[in-house]
């Protein structure tokens, strides 16, 4: 059999949340479906289509939904299509995270490489929205540059990694919320109930905190990037 290869990035940031996810699908099936259906779930699970199991297709599904989701639905929202990601905002003349001093070595920089005009302060207070898309893509073009740099893909990684768990936690949230439901009135188990409601504190104290944690770790994203940018 063939294996799926992944590289580091699919690795830690994409497979490590997709199987995260399945905790609450596999006690579904365990205090349920398996009684339900005897071993028709594991039989089906076991067929091989071609050379992949549908247990890896599965797996590979809840890596592509947690990335959907956590892109269009939590990312996009959180940073307005990315005007508001650190990136852009360490940039701003408003932004009080840099020295003036430290972002006109990096927009010298950027515009000497990139042939970049940068909006002036003026600009930027009279028209904000066009100096955020200005700047977003500029640093676009940094990123594309440095990404192939050791700590860029480290932090690149780490960012990645908790987004698409945090993606994958409202998959996670709906089936833990519907194994509550099923062993509470359907088919009564307390230790499903408990493992349940672990569940749905856990995916859910994730999704309460997104916010804070993609900007915290987009703020680091950010000054690493700046940092090994200046440095190339």
């Amino acid at each position: 059999m063939k294996f799926i290869k992944f590289d580091p990035y699919d690795q830690k940031a994409r497979l490590i949340p997709a199987l995260s996810t399945l905790p609450p699908f596999i006690l579904l099936n365990y205090f349920y479906l398996h009684l339900l259906l005897g071993d028709f779930v594991f039989a089906l699970f076991g067929i091989v289509i071609g050379e992949v199991s549908l247990a890896i297709v599965f797996v590979y599904l809840l890596m592509e939904l947690n990335r959907f989701i956590s892109k269009m639905l939590v990312e996009k929202r959180q940073f307005n299509n990315e005007l508001l990601m650190p990136t852009t905002d360490f940039l701003m003349y408003s932004d009080p995270t840099y020295s003036e001093n430290h972002k006109n070595n990096i927009r010298n920089k950027i515009s000497q490489e990139f042939n970049v005009t940068w909006p002036t302060r003026r600009g930027e207070t009279a028209d904000e929205l066009s100096a955020r898309q200005s700047i977003s893509e500029a640093v676009s073009l940094v990123r594309a540059k440095m990404k192939g740099g050791r700590l860029i893909l480290q932090h690149n990684i780490h960012y990645g990694l908790a987004r698409n768990l945090i993606g994958g936690a409202y998959i996670a949230l709906v089936v833990s919320t519907v194994d509550f439901i099923i062993f509470m009135l359907v088919s009564p188990n307390q230790i499903a109930v408990a493992a349940s409601l672990f569940f749905v504190f856990l995916y859910g104290s994730l999704i309460v905190f997104r916010k804070f944690i993609l900007s915290e770790l987009g703020k680091n994203y950010a000054k690493v990037l700046y940092q090994e940018y200046l440095a190339s």
